[in-house]
């Protein structure tokens, strides 16, 4: 195989997807007879899906990610939310979703099982020092150190 045919195939792999020819979903769109009106349908037909609701709460989107992710400073030292679900044990690796859409990731090597703790559990995420953020969950107190992955 060649050197630039490999790129090609790369490329090919990642360009969005098309309409086919052969699509039922394009048959009212074909059918128009006005340009304007069959390239609004097209076009209709190639948006992207909207996303999740963005976070209220002004800097909340940009808490926790990395200074190369966040294009501005965020001056929040620390974030209340709930978890989503129930808390009932944790380790290294457990992702933890907050009702904010945040998923936050457990970076340390301890355990926790708390069977007691509550459906929708609050928690406050601090900021530490170095980039480190840790996750209290109330009304335990207990903090667990995590990393913000969405």
């Amino acid at each position: 195989m060649r050197p630039w045919s490999a790129v090609l195939f790369a490329l090919a792999l990642s360009a969005p997807p098309c309409i086919h020819a052969g699509d039922e979903s394009i048959e009212p769109c074909r059918a128009l007879t006005d340009d304007a009106a069959r390239l609004a349908c097209f076009d209709a037909l190639n948006r992207p899906a909207k996303g999740p609701e963005p976070a209220t709460d002004p800097g909340a989107d940009h808490f926790g990610k990395r200074p190369v992710e966040s294009r501005e400073s965020s001056e929040l030292q620390q974030l209340a939310s709930r978890v989503v679900g129930k808390l009932v044990r944790w380790e290294s690796g457990t992702v933890i979703t907050l009702e904010n859409g945040q998923k936050w990731k457990v970076v340390e090597d301890r355990r926790g099982y708390y069977p007691d703790t509550p459906d929708n559990p609050q928690v406050i995420i601090t900021r530490s020092y170095f980039g480190a953020y840790w996750l209290a969950v109330k009304p335990k107190g207990n903090k667990i150190k995590v990393r913000r992955i969405k």
